[in-house]
């Protein structure tokens, strides 16, 4: 009693040959002012074109496993224990990858330690981290959501798609330098860092001792990595509110392909952001005045309800602006997450827009 309480968030297994349950034991310390945050991303590679010692592969993986505390506003105090495996070559790549990562942050003047305990002596490839933080701000939750709030992503989505595409040859009608140029452009997404946006997500939280206030405060955010926009529905669920989708905006129309279930998953994914509209604007401007300049809307909060829900409201959109069919269940890995609401079109049309060629 009157201790700060400790929340557990929730786990997620990847495929592999031999199973396993990897346990972080943290140490509570009931005097920390603010709040302390862990994570744990691990993945077998951040492309099957791309070799788990690739200097890339380390870089993505530790940015994905970065994300989830970037995404809270935690941008000090930062400390990461990798977790990894392999033969004798893969284990000395991942370590020189990860000590090449950790040395680009302090470089930018981020304060980062990295604690290597050694690879897990599981036999197979892994490349993951647990990440530690530390905030004297309070964090944003999932369950502040509210009728009105606007809903905004950092980036476009799609990055898992086009590597799937250029790993199974699906444009083969393409020039051969175009899958490559989206390719690398995917790879860019997810091996660039979101630190400079936990900076600024930081500084619309409260300080210590404040109490948060929707007018001046972010009350939502997570981000659109494995489950992709389906992350949706736990903050639909604790909120107790409906979520309209009404806009999605993809690196490039080939992330919309028959290949893959869910074309809206990514690995160290885009941001989502929520809040009361002056606060998004201001915070939208913020990121383009850091260089985040391809964030975009992606819906709101239309109701509070006795019966969460997710509502797209462009799914006829979509099929319009899609070569051959579109099945429903292609945009979310599950089926009831897509609905039509009989809305209107959206206002602009952000599906196809080839953020892939037009960025730097």
């Amino acid at each position: 009693r009157g201790r700060p309480p400790i929340v557990l968030g929730k786990g997620h297994s990847i495929a592999g040959s031999i199973d396993h349950l990897v346990l972080d034991c943290l140490v509570h310390d009931p005097r920390a002012q603010g709040c302390t945050l862990s994570n744990n991303d691990t993945i077998v590679t951040a492309d099957s074109q791309l070799r788990p010692e690739s200097p890339l592969t380390a870089l993505i993986a530790l940015n994905n496993a970065l994300n989830d505390l970037f995404l809270m506003g935690v941008d000090e105090e930062l400390v990461v224990v990798p977790v990894y495996d392999g033969s004798e070559a893969q284990i000395i790549g991942i370590r020189a990858g990860f000590e090449a990562g950790v040395a680009l942050y302090r470089e930018n003047g981020v304060a980062i330690d990295l604690r290597d305990q050694g690879p897990l002596g599981l036999g197979f490839p892994l490349v993951g981290a647990t990440v530690i933080g530390h905030t004297p701000r309070a964090v944003p939750g999932l369950d502040r959501l509210e009728p009105g709030m606007e809903l905004l992503a950092t980036r476009p989505l799609g990055d898992l798609s086009i590597l799937d595409l250029h790993h199974h040859e699906h444009l083969a009608s393409a020039p051969h330098d175009a899958i490559d140029t989206l390719r690398v452009d995917a790879l860019r997404e997810m091996a660039t860092s979101n630190w400079p946006v936990a900076h600024l997500i930081a500084g619309f939280l409260p300080a210590t001792g404040e109490s948060l206030d929707p007018d001046r405060h972010l009350v939502f955010a997570t981000d659109i990595s494995g489950p992709g926009l389906a992350v949706l529905e736990e903050a639909a669920s604790l909120s107790k509110v409906q979520i309209r989708i009404e806009e999605l905006s993809f690196i490039h129309e080939a992330s919309v392909s028959r290949g893959r279930r869910d074309h809206t998953a990514s690995t160290n994914g885009p941001l989502v952001l929520g809040g009361r509209l002056p606060v998004i604007t201001a915070f939208r401007e913020g990121l383009e005045a850091i260089g985040f300049d391809a964030s975009w809307r992606l819906g709101r909060v239309a109701a509070a309800t006795a019966s969460p829900s997710i509502l797209i409201e462009i799914v006829d959109e979509l099929r319009a602006r899609t070569t051959g069919d579109f099945p429903d269940e292609n945009l979310f890995e599950w089926e009831r997450y897509v609905a039509t609401s009989g809305g209107p079109a959206p206002r602009r049309a952000t599906l196809f827009e080839s953020y892939g060629f037009a960025r730097k």
